[in-house]
């Protein structure tokens, strides 16, 4: 049995295109045999805070500026142990205004943590959590509409790791 860590990112709830093709993801797994266990992650319902200075300089060890900031960092620590006991991370990335919406990249900066799940090299960083596939699913509008304006249709990848 896999665990599964499904993203939602999308701010049209069930009606999403990118939610719908997570799901579809899913019942195909279901239909292969696959027992797994999901968590599902509303990111859009989280309320996640914004990185500021302040946030930023804690997520790297500095003293928390307050208990708004402690808490902060707090759940940057939930998040990324839900992060690494996923076997499988699903995330559904609608494009919005040629963008990821902020929910979705407020939770990249939650899980993203220098000295955590990633170090600085001289030429690159590099990841130190290993062990999970990423897969994203993306819905854009323009794609939808009129697939003459995309090459591609909306469609879930693996993510490059």
């Amino acid at each position: 049995m896999s665990q599964i860590l499904l993203l939602q990112s999308s701010l049209n709830g069930p009606a999403s295109r990118t939610n719908q093709l997570m799901e579809r993801f899913l019942q195909t797994r279901r239909e292969q045999g696959h027992q797994d266990q999901v968590v599902v992650r509303d990111l859009t319902a989280l309320d996640l805070p914004v990185l500021d200075s302040p946030l930023f300089h804690a997520l790297r060890g500095a003293e928390p500026a307050n208990e708004a900031i402690r808490q902060a960092v707090a759940l940057s620590d939930r998040l990324i142990a839900e992060l690494k006991a996923a076997d499988l991370l699903l995330i559904g990335a609608p494009m919005y205004n040629l963008n990821v919406p902020t929910p979705l990249k407020n939770w990249f900066d939650l899980v993203a943590r220098a000295g955590v799940t990633f170090r600085y090299t001289d030429t690159t960083p590099w990841g130190w959590w290993r062990g999970s596939t990423p897969w994203c699913s993306a819905a854009a509008a323009a794609c939808i509409r009129d697939r003459r304006r995309m090459r591609s249709p909306p469609t879930s990848n693996p993510c490059s790791a």
